[in-house]
């Protein structure tokens, strides 16, 4: 496996099948686009063979620069692709030299906003409930801060963690008014949507956050470190954003809400109408837009 992943340092066993079954299917037809949806850790090899039989191969990237520049360890296997497809801004100067900007492409990620809905009346919302929800690029030490000082500086405030068990040792001794959550159902987790008043994500890096996405077209209003390509996805209008690794200024912004039921509520409208601009049918229609350019 080790000479195998040479080239994507986030290749794996899974990633290997996928490419085996493309290249099979390769073989029995002709003029096909195959569209690798994570790059990061699902392409290596399937480059070599864009333009065989008049096949296309196209990769989607999630990862930010500083986490991009250590999982291509050659940059011939992204330079082989017809095309890459890229969720935010933050992400082009990880390609420059790469490939051409022309082969070059920025869809972003979607959401499911029939499921993700905000609840009935806003008056479900429990007033003092904080949701913090995911684990990659998250900022763990920012999150304990702010729940050790709301301890004593907000002691109403509530906070449910949607965490992996593997993050569980991220909270051990931690003091303060929390629940933590694992493997949740996701009627679990929309529950835990519609009934919060603030989602917020201490985040170290970001391009595409499924939690934040899930959490506006839940009308949930969301305090959110200003980093990568978060404003893509957001504006100041749907969340408020803090400066990044600020514990203080992040838990100053959560009380400001809590104590403004009034801008909270503006907020969620925002949210919601924002999350529709991301709905997968919008999406899908602007990746159907960059198939035919390729192919073109």
């Amino acid at each position: 496996m080790p000479r195998v992943m040479r080239g994507m340092a986030g290749y794996d066993r899974g990633g290997v099948a996928l490419e085996l079954l493309a290249t099979q299917h390769m073989a029995l037809h002709r003029d096909c686009l195959y569209h690798v949806l994570y790059g990061d850790n699902c392409y290596n090899y399937l480059g070599q063979l864009d333009g065989w039989r008049g096949h296309r191969v196209v990769a989607s990237f999630h990862h930010p620069p500083r986490k991009f520049a250590d999982w291509v360890g050659a940059k011939e296997t992204v330079s082989r692709l017809s095309a890459a497809i890229l969720l935010g801004n933050n992400q082009y100067p990880s390609f420059q030299g790469l490939l051409p900007p022309e082969r070059l492409f920025r869809v972003p990620y979607a959401v499911e906003t029939d499921f993700f809905t905000p609840p009935a009346e806003f008056s479900e919302r429990r007033s003092h409930l904080c949701l913090f929800v995911g684990a990659h690029l998250r900022d763990f030490e920012t999150l304990r801060l702010v729940i050790e000082d709301a301890k004593i500086l907000a002691p109403d405030l509530e906070f449910r963690l949607v965490v992996r068990p593997d993050d569980l040792r991220e909270f051990q001794g931690l003091a303060g008014n929390f629940v933590i959550h694992t493997d949740l159902t996701e009627s679990d987790l929309l529950g835990l949507y519609q009934s919060a008043t603030l989602l917020i994500e201490p985040l170290v890096d970001a391009v595409a956050n499924t939690a934040v996405l899930e959490g506006m077209a839940c009308g949930l209003p969301m305090v959110l470190s200003d980093v990568g390509a978060v404003r893509d996805y957001v504006d100041e209008d749907s969340a408020s954003l803090v400066p990044p690794f600020n514990a203080q200024a992040m838990l100053f912004e959560i009380i400001d809400l809590v104590n403004n039921p009034a801008r909270r509520r503006r907020m969620s409208i925002c949210a919601r109408e924002r999350a529709l601009e991301f709905d997968w049918r919008q999406v899908a229609r602007q990746m159907s837009r960059v198939y035919e350019h390729i192919l073109a």
